[in-house]
């Protein structure tokens, strides 16, 4: 910097310029000073010999594996295919020990231990992973045949059972080659080679898999559609069997392989949405935003196609159901006016409830019907919503089944007409009151006092039903008591004429009174006029009040309960008994045995 550039700086900036070497200067001095590498640790002996052993089982295993090849060529069918199941075994033992050694070994590295000796094995182990996979067979579905619809169900087993026979082992490997890499990326080896071989056995198997799931799902639909017209055809359902496992086996490989896509860090949008798209399985693996994002396009591509397409046949089918139900229901009111008419016009008896139940059955059949006729336009078979309202009444018939019960006594209440709206009754448990509505369910009842009680037709049912207001004339039972010194012959005449005066009592049946018994304190007579069961507790009530008055103005006396309480002089408990019982002379007689006797006298 030149000296006259220097005026250009006042002392603000020099004084900021200060604080920015100090602050540097402090960084420095306390930013930690690096330490000299430690010393690596020697294995311990154990580890060693556990390491010098796995070795020994790989080794053993890889050089079994060529001796057991040369037997294949003698072998045939289900030796062969044991042969074969051994080597592939041995074959994924071995990966998986060459990948668990590679990963202690790592691990050992990493706590600061010395494993110079055995890096160029793993070197040399996972450099041949690859090797051997080959090695070991081919992937699945590659080369291989499928087999056509003409194939016999064991064919097509077997068929299936080997792929997936394949599938298996070339997981194992697969895993077993992601964790060899894992382990060679921590102990700092290049494992480009590796990657490159797994990237692109990754990609084959997806694509061959990606082509059998579609192909599997195609199976499915089209013997779902044949076993649809051939429901009886055992080898059809036993292939579609296969063929939903096929589905669900090939969507679990591909699953395995996006995890390995993932690892890999290649694209595996296109598969999710295969996967999602076939399977209908939504998981946290198969989406993300790209695969959200293609089904949202895709679903909006076959919702515009359809509305398109579609649009003009489901609006005509929508305007012909509307128009059915529409049409039906109006029927339906006017078949409830008719019956309703006829109900009125009829001589035929019939309870409320049961005219209130066929007005309202015979509309709701009327609209019950159309609306079947309006689905069966509209393209849907009525026979599995007959099936299923079938297995449904079934399934709530042993959910309700005190609602069944109480339905039942209330379609025997309406036959049998124990009693109406309007009636006063006396049923379950003592409830007395006036019948204010029914159903096939319950009865509610208006008690005297204005309570509403709602009374189970099954509890009715089962007791004594009391009708007090079922017939049209009901008898008025009256019962009053004169005194043993009136003239009965009067009493009787008095209480004749306070009946006949009142022009609610009926002349038939016939007027009865009579000298029923001698009381203990009374003479009573009891009258028994019949009356419209409406008149009943006024005649009740006015008769009482007007025989009250006659007796009076006639001088007939009411009695009260009276009781004799003679008492024996000379009996040494007699002063005792009078002295503690206080005697009420005017409701009791005290008759001494030695003084004439008043009984006469009343």
């Amino acid at each position: 910097m030149k000296l006259r550039n220097a005026t250009k700086y006042g002392p603000r900036h020099i004084a900021a310029l200060a604080i920015a070497v100090l602050f540097s200067a402090l960084s420095w001095a306390q930013s930690p000073t690096p330490e000299k590498a430690q010393p690596l640790l020697p294995l311990e002996p154990d580890f060693v010999a556990s390491v010098n052993k796995q070795i020994g089982q790989i080794d053993s295993a890889l050089a079994a594996i060529p001796a057991m090849k040369t037997i294949l060529p003698g072998r045939e069918d289900l030796a062969k295919d044991l042969v074969e199941t051994r080597i592939n075994r041995y074959w994924a033992e071995s990966l998986s020990a060459v990948a668990a050694l590679a990963t202690d070994i790592a691990s050992k590295q990493e706590a600061g231990y010395d494993v110079s000796e055995f890096l160029p094995i793993v070197r040399d182990y996972l450099g041949s992973l690859p090797d051997s996979i080959e090695a070991a067979g081919s992937m699945p579905g590659v080369g291989k045949k499928f087999p056509d619809n003409s194939a016999s169900v064991v064919d097509v087993a077997m068929f299936d059972e080997q792929l997936f026979l394949d599938a298996a082992f070339y997981d194992d490997s697969s895993w077993a080659l992601k964790r060899g890499i894992d382990a060679a990326r921590r102990l700092g080896l290049d494992t480009s080679d590796d990657e490159s071989y797994l990237t692109a056995r990754v990609e084959e198997v997806m694509a061959n898999a990606s082509v059998f799931l579609d192909r599997s799902a195609r199976d499915v639909e089209n013997l779902k559609a044949a076993s649809t017209a051939m429901p009886e055809d055992a080898e059809i359902k036993a292939k579609l069997s296969l063929a939903n496992a096929r589905v669900k086996r090939t969507a679990d490989v591909m699953q395995n392989n996006i995890a390995l896509m993932a690892f890999l860090e290649l694209s595996a949008s296109a598969y999710k949405r295969q996967l999602v798209s076939v399977t209908g399985e939504v998981s946290a693996e198969s989406l993300d935003a790209e695969v959200l994002q293609s089904l949202f396009a895709d679903w909006s591509l076959v919702i515009t196609d359809g509305i398109r397409h579609q649009a003009p046949g489901a609006l005509l089918k929508f305007l012909i159901f509307v128009g059915i139900v529409f049409v039906f229901v109006q029927l339906g009111k006017f078949t409830e006016l008719l019956v309703r008419k006829a109900f009125a016009s009829s001589a035929v008896k019939a309870s409320a409830l049961l005219r209130r139940m066929v007005i309202t059955a015979s509309r709701n059949l009327v609209i019950i019907l159309g609306l079947l006729i309006a689905l069966s336009q509209i393209g849907i078979s009525l026979g599995p919503v007959l099936t299923g309202l079938g297995i449904a009444g079934f399934i709530l018939g042993f959910a309700l089944q005190d609602s069944l019960a109480n339905f039942a006594s209330g379609m025997l209440i309406l036959v049998y007409r124990p009693y109406d709206v309007g009636d006063m009754v006396e049923v379950s448990n003592g409830v007395f009151g006036k019948v204010e509505r029914m159903s096939l369910v319950n009865t509610r009842i208006l008690t005297l006092d204005n309570q509403t009680l709602i009374v189970p037709n099954n509890k009715i049912w089962q007791e004594v039903i009391k009708n007090v207001t079922y017939q049209d004339i009901r008898r008025v039972d009256l019962t009053f008591g004169i005194s043993y010194h009136q003239d009965v012959d009067v009493a009787e005449r008095v209480l004749r004429e306070v009946v006949e005066a009142d022009d609610r009592v009926l002349k038939d049946p016939e007027l009865n009174i009579r000298l029923h018994e001698l009381g203990e304190s009374s003479v009573n007579f009891i009258v028994r006029p019949w009356v419209k069961t409406i008149d009943y507790w006024d005649v009740y009530w006015d008769m009482t009040k007007a025989v009250k008055q006659r007796f009076d103005a006639e001088g007939i006396s009411i009695p009260f309960p009276q009781r004799d309480v003679h008492l024996f002089a000379g009996e040494p408990a007699v002063k005792s008994f009078v002295d503690s019982v206080s005697v009420d002379r005017t409701h009791t007689n005290i008759i001494d045995n030695d003084a004439p006797s008043d009984e006469d006298d009343g």
